[in-house]
Parts: structure tokens; sequence; C-alpha cells
């Protein structure tokens, strides 16, 4: 049973999010030994907490011996309750995880690695891009489970009027490209911005290091040594 219920957890591993399965034996309250009980932890509430419930519901009536219980854990809160379950040895079974940790909970050996049937449904069932964004150092983590396709918008006038007739295709280009229709006053005031990164709550993260990161491991390349030991990214504008 100990068996089967790992390879449930590792079945359930989050591209944007990854499901991932907690390196970690059954949850302490088992009740009727005869049942498993896992815990499936994730920032979802509300409606997306309700729609979650009805796949939930539909798994423990097809599986009696094998009880998920959803808890549920603000976003903001997610990260920091994993970790500090994981030192006291109290992690949920399986954890919805935002992507950018993985190489964080892959160091702290927070993940257990999926079996080698459910690496082949995932492999098979998912765009070599998304698989690679749940990938990290070499190891498949999980399920992804929330993929996002980020994209350029651009102004066509903006580059016309630079001699450019169509838009980046690389980094590089990019940034000379913005570099070169950033326009400022006198006093250094930017009038025309050549580049503008969506902006949110958690700017660095969300609008920045994320959409980066996702690029990078979806092209199954990785940040050099020297950036990993850094352990921050910074923004460079024009």
């Amino acid at each position: 049973m100990r068996l089967l219920k790992r390879k449930v957890t590792a079945v359930l591993l989050s591209a944007a999010l990854v499901t991932g399965l907690a390196g970690c034996g059954p949850s302490a309250d088992q009740g009727d030994s005869s049942v498993v009980q896992l815990t499936l932890q994730t920032h979802y509430s509300l409606q997306q907490e309700q729609e979650l419930k009805k796949y939930i519901d539909k798994w423990n009536k097809n599986h009696p011996n094998i009880q998920v219980k959803h808890k549920f854990v603000d976003f903001a809160q997610l990260l920091p309750t994993i970790m500090a379950k994981q030192t006291t040895g109290q992690q949920a079974d399986i954890l919805h995880v935002y992507s950018l940790w993985g190489g964080q909970l892959a160091k702290g050996n927070v993940l257990a690695e999926p079996t080698a049937e459910v690496k082949k449904d995932i492999e098979a069932s998912y765009p070599a891009a998304a698989v690679n964004g749940a990938t990290v150092n070499g190891k498949l983590l999980g399920y992804p489970t929330e993929v996002q396709t980020y994209g350029l918008y651009y102004n066509k006038k903006l580059l016309q009027e630079e001699g450019y007739s169509a838009p980046p295709k690389t980094w590089d280009e990019l940034y000379q490209m913005a570099k070169k229709i950033t326009k400022r006053d006198t006093s250094g005031k930017v009038l025309v911005e050549g580049y503008g990164p969506p902006m949110g709550e958690s700017f660095q993260e969300t609008a920045v290091v994320h959409p980066y990161l996702s690029l990078l491991y979806a092209a199954r390349a990785s940040l050099s040594a020297k950036m990993e030991k850094k352990q921050n990214l910074t923004h460079r504008l024009p």
C-alpha cells in the first residue's frame, strides 16, 4: 500500500505551477489503517477549490482505500509553509507548487522523483516545453498543471521609425532594439519606453524572474554556476 501511495502522490506533482510528490511517508492522521490518507496542498480557494474538489470527490469515490483531502494555503504563504513543514516532518503528501521554486525544493529534498511509469505518462501527455518547465537538473519533478504561454506585444510604428521591420527574435535583439527606441529628455526622464515589462504586486518575481526562467527551462537551458551562486537576478532596462 505504501508503494501504491507513493505512485499516486507522484502522479499528482505542479510549468507555471507543478503538482509535486512530497518526499515523505504517509500523513500522520491515518485513521483506519486499511485506508491511505493523502493530503493535497494547494493555494486554490473559492471557485478554484470548488472545481478541484469535484475531482477529489470522484477519486475518493472510485478509490475507497486511497482517500485524498485538500488543504488550502494562501499563495503568499505557500513556499514558507512548505519549507517549514519539511523541517518538522509534517509535509503534505501532494504539493501544487510554483515552478520557479523547483530548484529550491529539489535542493531541500522536498519532492520525491516520480516513478518511471509516471514519467512516461507525463512525457507522452504534454509538450516538450511544458515537461522541461517541470524539470530541474535533468529530473522531472511532476505534472505541469498550469501552463502559461508568454507573448511579446510590440508597437509597429515605433519599430519602423527606428528602421526595424520585424520584432526581436532573441534576447540580445530585444535589448538592442529597446535601447535604440528608448527616448529621454534632457533631464533623463523617459519619454518613450523601449521595453515595458508587465507590472504586478511582486514585480521581480511574477513579471521578470518567472517568465525568464520559464523560457530558459523550456529551452533546456540553465543559469550559469556564477548566477546560481548569487541566487538572484537583476533586471536591466535601457
